[in-house]
């Protein structure tokens, strides 16, 4: 880590902090402390250092943004070539994980719409079930019977009766009855 020139108590405080909170492990909260500490005192070694906490900590998008930072505040800093290097492959790898994301949340946006078009399908299915259930409950309780007669004969009544007959309006007897 970087300490050179933190005249600012304030900053000189906030750089501590952050550097405790690096040693712990807890990077992200370290890495606001020390861009804290950069605002307070604009010593581009703490943009540095928020660079590493930002990267150590997974957040490559404000490694990004924080090493970015850190060059142009300090483009003279011995390690500028390698650093510009470092910097332009993290935009690639970010572009990356970006489009990966961008893809993954549209795939989840169309998973969605078709989970929420499967629903009102099994909805609307449901219903032709339930629909389908009460007719054959009433042509098996004989409610969906036509009245038929011939020649006196009350199809209806005889399929009720004894079972067999007129069913769906189709006549079931053999032939030349009737």
């Amino acid at each position: 880590m970087r300490t050179e020139g933190l005249d600012d108590e304030a900053a000189r405080s906030r750089f501590r902090i952050g550097q405790a909170l690096y040693e712990e492990g807890r990077f992200l909260e370290a890495a606001r402390e020390f861009e804290s500490a950069f605002e307070l005192s604009n010593r581009a070694s703490l943009l540095f250092n928020a660079y590493l906490s930002y990267r150590d900590g997974g957040r490559l998008d404000d490694s990004v943004r924080v090493l970015d930072r850190y060059l142009t505040a300090a483009p003279e800093v011995a390690d500028s070539e390698r650093l510009q290097q470092r910097l332009a492959a993290m935009r690639v790898q970010l572009e990356d994980q970006q489009a990966r994301e961008q893809a993954s949340q549209e795939e989840r946006e169309r998973l969605e719409a078709e989970q929420e078009r499967l629903k009102v399908e099994a909805e609307g299915l449901k219903e032709e079930i339930r629909k389908a259930k009460d007719e054959i409950a009433k042509l098996k309780a004989g409610e969906l019977l036509p009245e038929v007669s011939m020649d006196g004969w009350n199809f209806r009544d005889l399929d009720r009766k004894y079972g067999s007959g007129i069913r769906g309006g189709q006549r079931l007897f053999g032939a030349g009855m009737g």
